[in-house]
Protein backbone atom coordinates (compact mmCIF):
# COMPACT_ATOMS: atom_id res chain seq x y z
CA UNK A 1 0.00 0.00 0.00
CA UNK A 2 1.21 3.47 -0.89
CA UNK A 3 0.99 6.04 1.91
CA UNK A 4 1.27 9.78 1.41
CA UNK A 5 1.65 12.13 4.38
CA UNK A 6 0.41 15.69 3.96
CA UNK A 7 0.90 18.31 6.65
CA UNK A 8 1.80 21.91 7.22
CA UNK A 9 3.20 24.14 9.92
CA UNK A 10 4.34 27.68 10.48
CA UNK A 11 7.61 26.51 11.99
CA UNK A 12 10.74 25.04 10.45
CA UNK A 13 11.06 22.41 13.19
CA UNK A 14 7.52 21.21 12.91
CA UNK A 15 5.83 19.09 15.57
CA UNK A 16 3.24 18.10 12.96
CA UNK A 17 5.96 16.93 10.57
CA UNK A 18 7.66 14.98 13.38
CA UNK A 19 4.37 13.28 14.23
CA UNK A 20 4.08 12.24 10.56
CA UNK A 21 7.52 10.64 10.81
CA UNK A 22 6.56 8.78 13.98
CA UNK A 23 3.28 7.55 12.47
CA UNK A 24 5.24 6.23 9.49
CA UNK A 25 7.56 4.40 11.92
CA UNK A 26 4.53 2.66 13.42
CA UNK A 27 3.25 1.74 9.97
CA UNK A 28 6.59 0.29 8.92
CA UNK A 29 6.87 -1.59 12.21
CA UNK A 30 3.38 -3.12 11.97
CA UNK A 31 2.77 -3.67 8.24
CA UNK A 32 4.60 -5.68 5.62
CA UNK A 33 3.14 -3.88 2.64
CA UNK A 34 4.11 -0.23 3.27
CA UNK A 35 5.49 2.19 0.74
CA UNK A 36 5.87 5.73 2.06
CA UNK A 37 5.54 8.00 -0.98
CA UNK A 38 6.56 11.03 1.01
CA UNK A 39 6.02 13.27 4.01
CA UNK A 40 5.25 16.59 2.37
CA UNK A 41 3.98 20.01 3.20
CA UNK A 42 0.61 20.62 1.57
CA UNK A 43 1.98 23.15 -0.93
CA UNK A 44 4.53 20.59 -2.21
CA UNK A 45 2.01 17.82 -2.92
CA UNK A 46 1.22 17.25 -6.59
CA UNK A 47 -1.89 15.72 -8.13
CA UNK A 48 0.37 12.81 -9.18
CA UNK A 49 1.28 12.26 -5.51
CA UNK A 50 -2.40 12.07 -4.60
CA UNK A 51 -3.20 9.78 -7.52
CA UNK A 52 -0.37 7.38 -6.56
CA UNK A 53 -1.46 7.05 -2.92
CA UNK A 54 -3.78 4.40 -1.57
CA UNK A 55 -3.89 5.96 1.90
CA UNK A 56 -3.40 9.65 2.65
CA UNK A 57 -2.51 10.79 6.15
CA UNK A 58 -3.34 14.47 6.64
CA UNK A 59 -2.17 16.43 9.66
CA UNK A 60 -2.70 20.03 10.69
CA UNK A 61 -1.72 22.08 13.68
CA UNK A 62 -4.43 24.28 15.12
CA UNK A 63 -3.85 28.03 14.99
CA UNK A 64 -6.47 30.48 16.22
CA UNK A 65 -8.80 27.51 16.82
CA UNK A 66 -8.72 26.38 13.16
CA UNK A 67 -6.79 23.96 10.97
CA UNK A 68 -4.23 25.68 8.75
CA UNK A 69 -5.59 27.33 5.61
CA UNK A 70 -3.02 25.51 3.49
CA UNK A 71 -4.46 22.15 4.61
CA UNK A 72 -8.02 23.28 3.91
CA UNK A 73 -6.89 24.56 0.48
CA UNK A 74 -5.22 21.19 -0.22
CA UNK A 75 -8.48 19.41 0.64
CA UNK A 76 -10.50 21.75 -1.57
CA UNK A 77 -8.09 21.57 -4.49
CA UNK A 78 -7.94 17.74 -4.41
CA UNK A 79 -11.58 17.11 -3.47
CA UNK A 80 -12.42 14.88 -6.45
CA UNK A 81 -9.31 12.70 -6.13
CA UNK A 82 -9.66 12.43 -2.35
CA UNK A 83 -13.21 11.05 -2.67
CA UNK A 84 -11.63 7.86 -3.96
CA UNK A 85 -9.04 7.55 -1.17
CA UNK A 86 -8.90 6.24 2.36
CA UNK A 87 -7.83 9.05 4.65
CA UNK A 88 -6.40 9.24 8.14
CA UNK A 89 -6.60 12.63 9.86
CA UNK A 90 -4.91 14.16 12.82
CA UNK A 91 -4.60 17.53 14.44
CA UNK A 92 -1.98 18.91 16.80
CA UNK A 93 -3.14 21.29 19.52
CA UNK A 94 -2.35 22.51 23.00
CA UNK A 95 -5.94 22.67 24.25
CA UNK A 96 -6.68 18.96 24.28
CA UNK A 97 -10.06 19.58 25.90
CA UNK A 98 -11.14 21.23 22.62
CA UNK A 99 -9.41 18.67 20.39
CA UNK A 100 -12.64 16.96 19.31
CA UNK A 101 -14.11 20.29 18.21
CA UNK A 102 -10.96 21.16 16.27
CA UNK A 103 -10.83 17.72 14.66
CA UNK A 104 -14.45 18.07 13.57
CA UNK A 105 -13.56 21.32 11.79
CA UNK A 106 -11.00 19.41 9.74
CA UNK A 107 -13.28 16.40 9.19
CA UNK A 108 -16.00 18.65 7.77
CA UNK A 109 -13.73 19.52 4.83
CA UNK A 110 -12.93 15.91 3.88
CA UNK A 111 -14.96 14.20 1.17
CA UNK A 112 -13.11 10.87 1.20
CA UNK A 113 -13.46 7.91 3.54
CA UNK A 114 -11.93 8.76 6.92
CA UNK A 115 -10.72 5.48 8.35
CA UNK A 116 -8.96 6.82 11.44
CA UNK A 117 -8.43 10.13 13.22
CA UNK A 118 -6.64 11.44 16.29
CA UNK A 119 -5.92 14.51 18.38
CA UNK A 120 -2.27 14.90 19.39
CA UNK A 121 -0.86 17.28 21.95
CA UNK A 122 1.50 19.93 20.69
CA UNK A 123 4.22 22.29 21.91
CA UNK A 124 3.94 25.94 22.75
CA UNK A 125 6.50 27.88 24.78
CA UNK A 126 6.94 25.83 27.96
CA UNK A 127 4.02 23.49 27.29
CA UNK A 128 5.01 20.19 25.70
CA UNK A 129 2.32 17.58 25.17
CA UNK A 130 4.02 15.79 22.26
CA UNK A 131 4.10 12.02 22.76
CA UNK A 132 6.09 9.86 20.33
CA UNK A 133 4.59 6.56 21.49
CA UNK A 134 1.06 7.87 20.81
CA UNK A 135 2.05 8.70 17.24
CA UNK A 136 3.78 5.36 16.66
CA UNK A 137 0.70 3.58 18.07
CA UNK A 138 -1.50 5.58 15.69
CA UNK A 139 0.62 4.18 12.83
CA UNK A 140 0.15 0.64 14.16
CA UNK A 141 -3.63 1.22 14.45
CA UNK A 142 -3.70 2.61 10.93
CA UNK A 143 -1.97 -0.51 9.63
CA UNK A 144 -4.51 -2.73 11.38
CA UNK A 145 -7.42 -0.68 10.04
CA UNK A 146 -6.08 -0.89 6.48
CA UNK A 147 -5.63 -4.65 6.80
CA UNK A 148 -9.23 -4.94 8.08
CA UNK A 149 -10.51 -2.82 5.19
CA UNK A 150 -8.65 -4.97 2.64
CA UNK A 151 -10.05 -8.18 4.19
CA UNK A 152 -13.56 -6.78 4.17
CA UNK A 153 -13.34 -5.76 0.49
CA UNK A 154 -11.68 -9.00 -0.70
Amino acid sequence: MNYLFVYDSRRGKSTTGKICEWISEGLIEACKDVNILGIKRAVDVTSEDVASADIIVIGSPIYMEKPMKSILSFLEKNMENLKLKNIALFIVCIRLSKGGKYLEKLRSHVKGSIILDKVFGGKFLFINRVNKSEAVNFGVKLCKRVVEEKSFIS
